[in-house]
């Protein structure tokens, strides 16, 4: 311990000769422990340093690291001003991190068994035979290819470089994080065992024997379509590109999002496991007997009718189109969103498990056949009626602004009812509310009923 702490006070109160220090028989020197020398302004450490533990030299002015340096623990040389690590450096830990110099090139055959950070530097290649043991992080250089023979046991994070290009038959152990780089294709036979990220790239085409066991992120490219057999475990986010369609019996096991494109319409046989986000695009149909067992978001498109047989196991969004009608036989088991269009017919037996919000439309009656097992929303437009046999809200009911001259008997809502704005002239007798009551704005209604039952606020 006594050469220790004469070693870091030589260190820290030299700055820049390390002749003196203490040495072995071998002319080594040795510290045992952690060397923790981040921030002292160093301008270089001793030749054939070996620190049993971890050497933190972050933050320094060092423009070299010494011939021979050995580290049994990990190493972190970041924010220095390193030109390039020693052809015989060893780092037996967790991590050789050297982010933020201004190195150019590594030496060829580098072996690290742990995490290699190398990201904002100069590199323009990578060397050839590199082994990393875990993660490669070399984001935010200039790398234009992968070298032959790499070895990689984990991750790699190449963003922010200029690749061109990936080697067919590539296998990323872990994630693989390509953003902002030139690439215009994915290759053949490409295996990423966890994410795939390349949004920002120009890529136009992809390989249909891709395989991602994870979610592959391809937004902002240029793509046209999409592989009918893309093998992708989770989500594929393929928005902001410039697809005009998607492949007819596409099968897909999680989640696809493909919002802010140019997709016209919804293929038939359409099979996701998972969600479907196609929302601002330009699709004006729908195929019949559609099936989900998602949600289904497609708000900001051109739909004008909802087919007969509609199915989703799922949500739905159809907010900002321009829906006129619902065919018959809807069934959501979600929610369902269809504000601001210019609906004016619903079909028979339309069934909705969670809340149905029709807000800004223009419907004036609704079918007696709907049921709605949530939250009912018909604020702006204009009816006249609600079905006699709409008796039991289990949720909220929202009427504002429209026609109704009456509601139904016996109605109960077990939250809030909003009805204010109409031209209703009595409410129903044994009419329950859960919370709130507001029935303003119907100028003809001048008394409530006697054995009106509201659990919260009345405003009439």
């Amino acid at each position: 311990m006594k050469n220790n702490n004469q070693l870091v006070e030589k260190i820290i109160l030299t700055q820049k000769g390390f002749e003196e220090l203490p040495r072995n028989e071998e002319g080594r020197c040795i510290y045992e422990g952690d060397l923790l020398l981040e921030e002292k302004q160093l301008r270089q450490l001793p030749n054939d340093l070996t620190v049993n533990g971890k050497l933190n030299c972050f933050n320094n002015c060092l423009d070299s690291l010494p011939a021979g340096l050995i580290v049994e623990g990990a190493l972190e040389c970041s924010e220095n001003q390193l030109k390039t690590l020693p052809a015989d450096l060893i780092v037996n830990g967790e991590i050789l991190q050297c982010m933020g110099n201004r190195i150019t090139f590594l030496p060829n055959g580098l072996k690290v068994k742990g995490i290699l950070a190398c990201g904002g530097n100069l590199l323009t290649s990578l060397p050839e035979k590199l082994y990393v043991g875990k993660d490669l992080d070399f984001s935010g250089n200039r790398v234009e290819y992968f070298p032959d023979n790499m070895m990689v046991g984990g991750s790699i994070y190449c963003a922010y470089n200029q690749l061109k290009a990936l080697p067919k038959g590539l296998t990323v152990k872990g994630d693989l994080d390509c953003s902002r780089n030139q690439l215009t294709a994915l290759p053949e036979l490409l295996t990423v065992k966890g994410n795939l990220t390349c949004w920002i790239n120009q890529i136009n085409s992809i390989s249909d024997d891709i395989i991602v066991e994870g979610n592959l992120n391809i937004s902002k490219n240029k793509l046209t379509e999409l592989p009918t057999n893309l093998c992708v475990k989770k989500i594929i986010d393929c928005r902001y590109n410039e697809l005009s369609s998607l492949p007819d019996n596409m099968e897909l096991e999680g989640d696809l999002i493909c919002s802010d494109n140019k997709i016209t319409s919804l293929p038939n046989n359409l099979k996701i496991k998972g969600h479907l986000n196609c929302s601002h695009n330009k699709i004006s149909s729908i195929p019949e007997n559609f099936y989900m067992e998602g949600n289904l978001t497609c708000d900001h498109n051109l739909l004008t009718k909802l087919p007969d047989n509609f199915h989703v196991k799922g949500s739905v969004y159809f907010a900002e189109n321009n829906l006129e009608t619902i065919g018959d036989n809807l069934v959501v088991e979600g929610h369902m969103d269809c504000q601001r269009n210019y609906l004016k017919t619903i079909g028979k037996n339309m069934e909705v498990w969670g809340n149905l919000v029709l807000y800004h439309n223009r419907l004036t009656s609704l079918p007696d056949s709907i049921w709605v097992g949530m939250s009912l929303v018909l604020a702006d437009n204009a009816l006249t009626e609600l079905p006699a046999n709409l008796t039991e809200i289990n949720g909220e009911l929202d009427v504002f602004n429209n026609k109704l001259t009456f509601l139904p008997k016996g109605l109960q809502v077990k939250n809030s009812l909003d009805c204010s704005k109409n031209k209703i002239t009595s409410l129903p007798s044994r009419m329950e509310i859960g919370e709130n009551l507001d029935c303003r704005y119907n100028k003809e209604l001048s008394e409530l009923p006697i054995d009106l039952q509201v659990g919260g606020e009345i405003k009439i």
